[in-house]
This record gives structure tokens, C-alpha cells and sequence, in this order.
């Protein structure tokens, strides 16, 4: 596996906050990814690159004495090594304790257990792992960043496409006639979605008021209950369901968002797309002859 990235971008560089300092700290250190290595009877793990040459970045020093001469057994005069501790708590026990990481470690193979590749204990895991967990997070914040700005750019372009010619990639002709793709074939095919939405909520809330009208009924102990069978043809919309009242109708709903339309042509001969959108989502204020209350000047 190749190092991961730690170039910035434009909208990177000299970036704060939260992320900014994020970044810092990863490019401060080698790039991931990083591995476990060693031998169990010779410092225990170490914490290496997997790329350029294994450079070390965490393992255990060997101990001295008072003269800072290295400590040797005296039972062969070999160096005495140290050890990495980890915080460990092995299933069922009750507290987590230090334990070496030589114990925690993972062999190479069965034949060559010294050879350290692992260790077997979250912590080890983490500090393993972090560097890559925050170089994903990071690409994944510029990969958002990356679709909002494409988003950004399509709502300012559909918001201008009334003043522009170029054709459809669909029908050829140009988008301010196309019968599909122009602002305006757009608003109705919106101003249909939202009157749809609009009957199908209205029906959602006659069935729970009518789930919530069900009758109750009272056991030994007091308490309350309802039911299955009296309160499931409200909530699943069957036929029986008590005082259920008819749903608004979709074309009820139509034909005040074209009164609304209606009222606007009155009054203005030119419609942009943001107001389209506002009045067949909102509906049209008094002040430009709507029943909605105006609120800070009406829709815009």
C-alpha cells in the first residue's frame, strides 16, 4: 500500500479551526500506513512505516544504569531489554491493567513465533491505525466540500438559465423552450411533487388523529390499552377506520397553486425561478394578492 496523500489544496492552505489542525498534525508525522513490528524477546514491538525504508516512530529503550551504561543479565551478560506497556482488559476481567507487549504479541507464523507483525490489544490497534483513519476523514471532508461546490454551481446556473441559450443535450432545442428541461417545465413538474406531498400528508395526519381517537379499554391494574384490530385500520388506512375524514385532494391542491400563479401574472409581468419555486412550495403573500401572511416582504 503507497502512502497516503498529504498535498493541500488551495482551500487547504492556511486553513483553521477543527480540520485545519487536523491537517497539521498529520503532515507533521510520517504519512501512513503504519504496522507493528519487532521481536518478542528483543524490545517487543516497535511501531514502524510500512513504506520508505520502515522508518521507526515508537518502540521500547533499552535500560541503563546510573553511568548510562546499558544493564546486562548477569547470568550470560546480554543486554537487558525494555518493553512497551498497553492498557489491556482481556473478556471477563474485571480491571484493565499493563501488560508488556511482548505477551500481546502476534507471531509471524507458528514456526517463527519471536517475528512480531501484530499486537493483539486495542490500543496498539489505535495507535496503529489513527494516522489512517484521519487521512480517510480528511478526504472525505474534501470530497463533500467538492459535491457542495458542484451543487452551488448548478443552483446558480439554474437560476440563470432564463437568460441563457445553449441547448438542450437531450432535444436540441434551447432550454428556455425546451417542453421538459426549461425553468418553467421544471416548476411544473415540481409544483405536481409538491402537490402530491401535500395530499399524502394530509391523509398521514387524518390517519394518526383517527389512530389516536381509538377507543381504550381499562384491565384489573388499571392501566390502559387499545386493541389491534381497532386501531389497525387507522394507522394501515384500511376501510373501517373510525372517523377517518376524506384527504385533501390533489387537484384541490393544484388549483390553488395555479390561482396563486394566476394572482402573481396579475400583478408582475416577469416570474424568476427562485419565485416559482417559493410561491408553488409556500404559496403566494397577501401583499401580491395571496391568502399566506406576509413575512419580511413577502416571497422572494
Amino acid at each position: 500500500m503507497s502512502p497516503s496523500s498529504q498535498t493541500t489544496g488551495p482551500e487547504q492552505q492556511g486553513e483553521t479551526g477543527p480540520i485545519g489542525a487536523a491537517r497539521a498534525a498529520l503532515a507533521s508525522i510520517p504519512p501512513p500506513p503504519w504496522r507493528w513490528t519487532g521481536t518478542r524477546n528483543y524490545g517487543g514491538p516497535a511501531l514502524v512505516t510500512d513504506h520508505s525504508g520502515q522508518q521507526y516512530l515508537l518502540g521500547a529503550a533499552k535500560p541503563t544504569d546510573a553511568t548510562g551504561e546499558e544493564l546486562l543479565d548477569p547470568t550470560d551478560d546480554s543486554p537487558v531489554y525494555g518493553d512497551l506497556m498497553f492498557r489491556d482488559q482481556r473478556d471477563g476481567a474485571k480491571y484493565a491493567v499493563m501488560r508488556p507487549g511482548a505477551e500481546m504479541a502476534v507471531g509471524r507464523t507458528s514456526y517463527d513465533p519471536d517475528s512480531i507483525v501484530d499486537v493483539d490489544n486495542p490500543v496498539a490497534r489505535w495507535l496503529r491505525d489513527a494516522p489512517q483513519h484521519l487521512a480517510d476523514a480528511l478526504a472525505a471532508v474534501d470530497q463533500l466540500r467538492a459535491e457542495r461546490d458542484a451543487w452551488r454551481g448548478r443552483a446558480l446556473d439554474a437560476e440563470n438559465r432564463d437568460h441563457v441559450s445553449e441547448a438542450c443535450i437531450d432535444c436540441g432545442t434551447t432550454l428556455t423552450s425546451c417542453p421538459t428541461h426549461s425553468p418553467r417545465a421544471v416548476v411544473r413538474h415540481l409544483t405536481a411533487e409538491l402537490a402530491e406531498t401535500r395530499s399524502r400528508v394530509g391523509e398521514l395526519e387524518q390517519r394518526l388523529h383517527a389512530a389516536c381517537m381509538t377507543r381504550t379499554w381499562t384491565n384489573e391494574d388499571g392501566k390502559k390499552f387499545v386493541f389491534v384490530e381497532d386501531i389497525a385500520p387507522a394507522l394501515l388506512g384500511k376501510p373501517g377506520a373510525a372517523d377517518l375524514p376524506e384527504p385533501v385532494s390533489e387537484q384541490s391542491i393544484r388549483n390553488q397553486i395555479a390561482d396563486d400563479f394566476t394572482k402573481f401574472g396579475e400583478r408582475q409581468d416577469t416570474l424568476s425561478w427562485g419565485e416559482a419555486v417559493v410561491i408553488a412550495r409556500e404559496g403566494l403573500c397577501r401583499c401580491r394578492g395571496g391568502r399566506k401572511p406576509c413575512q419580511d416582504g413577502g416571497a422572494r
